[in-house]
């Protein structure tokens, strides 16, 4: 049991007041909750010219919020066609300097590749699943260890089938088994 519950039951115990039965309700200080309701017309009065004062105030605040959330919503929305219009920019630049590094041999690069391909980390090179698996099994023939393997591919910058991290010879070997 934990600490809490032990210094809650042995305070219980040594305060002495008897527990609250459990076969009705208690509820405490009844004659309190009866006061609030008897109000006099005078007290009404004052409280409802105190509600028509704050009143005024209260609709202003609602509606200078209300504006400023709408003001917010503007700001966003311009950032966000801001944040359209720079990738935009990064892309046409990209395109130009593509153009001007490769003239009309520019490099066919497709947006939408073939099942289980990858693409490498240079333009334009691509490797199926099977063609890197039938790789990794022609160098294991020829007697390359997976960590060379695994090396070998790094180099050649052929991206692992996730797109993620790099190439370990654990993965080689899981690929050979």
């Amino acid at each position: 049991m934990s600490d809490f519950l032990k210094k809650l039951r042995t305070q219980q115990k040594s305060s002495g007041k008897p527990r609250q039965s459990t076969d009705g309700h208690f509820y405490p200080h009844q004659e309190n909750a009866n006061k609030n309701a008897d109000l006099t017309s005078e007290q009404m009065d004052a409280l409802s010219k105190s509600i028509n004062e704050i009143l005024p105030l209260l609709s202003e605040n609602c509606s200078s919020f209300i504006s400023s959330i709408d003001q917010y919503i503007a700001a966003v929305d311009e950032v966000s066609k801001t944040k359209v219009k720079v990738n935009e920019s990064i892309s046409n630049f990209f395109d130009n300097l593509n153009l001007l590094l490769f003239g009309d041999k520019q490099p066919v690069i497709s947006s939408t590749l073939p099942p289980h391909a990858t693409t490498g980390y240079t333009i334009g090179s691509r490797y199926t699943k099977g063609e890197v698996i039938a790789l990794i099994k022609s160098m294991r023939k020829e007697g390359a260890t997976f960590a060379v393997i695994a090396e070998y591919l790094k180099d050649k910058g052929i991206p692992t089938f996730s797109g993620r991290g790099d190439w370990h010879a654990q993965t080689i070997h899981r690929l050979c088994k």
